[in-house]
């Protein structure tokens, strides 16, 4: 091997190199449109006004030929709302010169569904520095937003009857403490006898029992109310927005005859029925732990003085 590198002889080839077939702007088009069209994420390039220039295979293939895209906003494709929402953040940013990096956006309906993605868009500068359009990269999230979904549930839900368990009957409480001042009624339910169930009919059947009672629970509610199971046999309702107290003792009595009309002979015939416990927000306390607590005292008083009814909690008792 010489000594000397530079005495190395070049390699010689019969075919040119690349960048000696084509100009430099030919050339990086050739780069550009590469790089787009083996990205799965949507590239495209807005002007001011919104309005798709270029766009690589991926928008095409979402939204259709190229006639039927370039030219059109957001608008167009995806309605008045979510093109007025784009719109905002797109003129903030040829404003403020400042990129939206990462921002979540979703759209669609209850037929559709939604679609969730994530969007990079930065200012495109001609060469004295103006900005004249963004450069946009729009990533599907919709199995990372389902896997979350399915996460959260099976975290605040109980998986038997498909209600919320404890974690989520909490993170709810507190959300309707700290966002409404709206009065409402904790319900601590304990099934009374229900072990006789497990007992005569195993287990099984004691799971049967509990969902259908769950779906007792959510059957005589409104719309805005809360069901959670949070022990063996232990359910917590919360009656929002009420207004008084005696609302919450027609619903108790409401229960009650629907419960008493709906058990089947068999589990009748074991004793099974229920006692709740009440606590009332704000009259009773603040705090979503200790509106809990406050209505399992009044379960137990009911349990203990006259089991199968109903007792409001008092400070007194």
């Amino acid at each position: 091997m010489p000594d000397d590198p530079s005495a190395l002889e070049k390699p010689t080839h019969s075919t040119p190199l690349i960048q000696d077939c084509y100009d430099k702007e030919t050339l990086y088009e050739m780069i550009i449109r590469a790089l787009l069209d083996a990205n799965n994420d949507s590239f495209y390039i807005k002007d001011r006004l919104g309005r798709m220039n270029i766009v690589n295979q991926r928008v095409l293939m979402d939204l259709g030929s190229a006639d039927q895209v370039i030219g059109r906003t957001d608008s167009d494709f995806f309605g008045a709302e979510f093109g007025q929402k784009t719109r905002m953040d797109e003129e903030h940013l040829f404003n403020t010169g400042i990129a939206l990096e990462g921002l979540i956006e979703v759209r669609g309906d209850a037929q559709s569904g939604l679609f969730w993605s994530s969007t990079t868009k930065i200012p495109l500068k001609d060469p004295e520095g103006k900005i004249v359009g963004l450069i946009g990269i729009t990533r599907n999230i919709n199995e990372i937003k389902i896997r979350e979904q399915k996460l959260h549930i099976l975290a605040t839900h109980d998986p038997l009857t498909n209600v919320y368990n404890r974690t989520g009957l909490v993170d709810r409480l507190d959300d309707m403490i700290h966002q409404s001042g709206n009065q409402f009624a904790v319900l601590a339910i304990d099934l009374d006898n229900f072990k006789q169930i497990n007992d005569v009919y195993l287990h099984k059947t004691g799971d049967e029992f509990l969902t259908w009672f769950a779906w007792l629970l959510k059957a005589n509610l409104r719309g805005n109310d809360i069901v959670a199971r949070v022990g063996g046999d232990e359910f917590v309702v919360i009656l929002n927005k009420i207004e008084q107290k005696s609302n919450i003792s027609g619903y108790c009595e409401k229960l009650y005859a629907n419960f008493a009309f709906s058990i089947e002979e068999r589990f009748r015939s074991l004793g099974v029925g229920m006692s709740i416990g009440i606590s009332i927000y704000p009259n009773d306390s603040r705090s979503a732990n200790q509106l809990l607590e406050q209505a399992d005292v009044a379960l137990y008083e009911a349990k203990d003085k006259n089991k199968g009814t109903f007792r409001f909690f008092s400070e007194n008792e």
